[in-house]
């Protein structure tokens, strides 16, 4: 609740606060607690609208009806947020006040993405609620106040939460050092680079995809935040508007733009955060300061699921932008290549993929509760890269049950870069994944050692072996009702086997090629 500051129940009914509520309390992957566990292991991840309003009185102590709610019902799993930012008490004092208790608290500051370290005290009104599921009591008001003791230099310079890049800057200037540093929003800045950008150049022309890259990138990326952004979800904004978009980009390029993939008006919904399986550490850097110019060698590690920790060096130019939200600084160029990596050299070859394979008839057992015996399952190249191919394969099947919803995403197995040596898998992709995304955000699903690991936070995800067989699975290790996926590959034949769902078999995709069954 900390993130929400200046939070009091009078606003319970008011739209926004319900959004916030939803996508924290009720939709979040980290927000555990009892009564939530205990409903959707029982459920198998849905929840109703009277508990979701049950669940609001129990936080407020006020009853609110959840007109935002299209449904008697939501599925808390489908659709999991990550919080840019988290909050852990590390002492406590109170004092009773009538019928409140007036609780005050020690709390340490975390965001992904920096090492920022930052202290807060925590303000909290509670009232005993015998019925709360949050250990009998409400909360009636909260405030946060940072306390963190800045050394000179360091203290964040963005004031703003909205931003009119053409009249209204309500942005301090940056006071920079006598000798160039970089600070936690730079350091972060130049990580997220590493991970999403090999050769970027701030001359070059910027289209939709690359907007939209863009925004998920730097505003919606729940691995990669900074000071600007988690004040705004600090103030309990859940929103950030086109023009601070634009200030974003500002701050990151140098250069001003107009975003047309976005409309006047829109907002985008910054807590609707996710990201990939990759993380970027900057390990060393040398400097050359050129007036308004700094130029930096650098080495970064990066490590992800498709190939563990890799180390990559480069050039970086920076330029001084007083304004920018990352510590004065702005991006001209950024290159950086790979030093080394116990990556495979990349060859279309697989001894577990079938290339030449088109149309394929699979055996159904289950496919979304449709009543449908056999499907033709479809592989289709779709890219060609320095680093191998990249093939669709896909369910094809059509419904009007199916058609136009969730479910419908469903019919797409995946998109995979098939290597010598190792199979990758991006989910949830419609278009053609550049060879980065694969390398960046992708998952081994075939390959010939076995492994296990944790990605994802949350994800457990396997690589067994029975003979010729190469058995590939991941599922969700939080709760019994996550989505879980299972891939079966067979030497010389592809894909032969796969099943995908969310717990006690809801929504369930089980097939087998016609050719592999006993």
């Amino acid at each position: 609740m900390a993130s929400h500051s200046d939070y009091d129940n009078s606003i319970v009914s008011d739209e926004k606060w319900q959004d916030f509520f939803l996508r924290n309390y009720i939709q979040s992957m980290f927000d555990g607690y009892d009564y939530k566990k205990k409903i959707l292991k029982e459920q198998d991840g849905l929840m109703t609208k009277t508990q979701i309003e049950y669940i609001n009185y129990s936080l407020t102590g006020e009853y609110a009806i959840f007109d935002s709610l299209e449904n008697d019902e939501i599925n808390c799993l489908e659709s999991q947020n990550s919080p840019l930012v988290a909050y852990t008490i590390t002492d406590y004092e109170y004092e009773e006040q009538g019928e409140n208790i007036v609780l005050k608290a020690d709390a340490d500051f975390f965001k992904k993405g920096s090492t920022e370290k930052r202290k807060y005290i925590i303000t909290a009104v509670l009232e005993r609620n015998p019925y709360s599921c949050f250990d009998g009591y409400s909360i009636v008001s909260i405030k946060t106040e940072d306390v963190t003791e800045y050394e000179h230099g360091d203290e964040a310079t963005i004031t703003a939460t909205s931003v009119d890049l053409s009249d209204t800057l309500d942005i301090k200037e940056y006071q920079y050092p006598e000798e160039f540093a970089i600070g936690d929003n730079l350091r972060a800045m130049l990580e997220n680079c590493a991970i999403y950008y090999t050769d970027y150049n701030n001359s070059n022309e910027i289209d939709a995809e690359w907007e939209q890259g863009f925004i998920h990138n730097f505003c919606q990326n729940s691995w990669f935040g900074y000071d600007y952004l988690n004040s705004i979800g600090d103030n309990g904004g859940l929103t950030i508007s086109k023009e601070q978009v634009e200030y974003i980009y500002n701050s990151f390029s140098g250069n001003s733009a107009e975003f047309m993939s976005l409309t006047e008006g829109e907002d985008i919904k910054i807590d609707e955060a996710s990201s990939g399986f990759s993380y970027a550490e900057l390990l060393d850097y040398k400097t050359e300061d050129n007036g308004d110019e700094i130029n930096l060698s650098v080495t970064f590690k990066i490590s992800n699921a498709v190939d563990g920790d890799i180390e990559k060096e480069g050039k970086v130019t920076l330029i001084k932008n007083p304004y920018s939200c990352f510590d004065g600084y702005s991006v001209k160029s950024f290159h950086i290549s790979k030093i080394h990596t116990d990556a495979e050299t990349i060859s279309s070859k697989n001894v577990f993929f079938d290339g030449t394979k088109t149309d394929e008839t699979y055996k159904v057992t289950e496919l979304l509760d449709e009543a449908v015996s056999e499907v033709e399952v479809k592989t289709e190249k779709i890219a060609e890269y320095d680093s191998g191919e990249v093939y669709s394969i896909s369910i094809g099947y059509e419904s009007p049950e199916i058609s136009g919803t969730d479910k419908e995403e469903r019919l797409n197995i995946g998109r995979f870069l098939v290597s010598k040596d190792n199979i990758y898998l991006l989910l949830e992709e419609n278009g053609i994944p550049s060879e980065e995304e694969f390398v960046n955000n992708g998952i081994v699903v075939a390959s010939d050692d076995d492994y296990s690991k944790i990605i994802g936070e949350v994800y457990q995800v396997e690589i067994t072996h029975e003979g010729d067989k190469c058995i590939f699975a991941m599922w969700n290790t939080a709760i019994e009702s996550g989505w879980y996926c299972h891939y079966e590959w067979i030497k010389g034949c592809g894909l032969v086997y796969y099943r995908s769902g969310y717990g006690a078999a809801r929504d369930a995709i089980e097939i087998t090629n016609s050719l592999f069954i006993k």
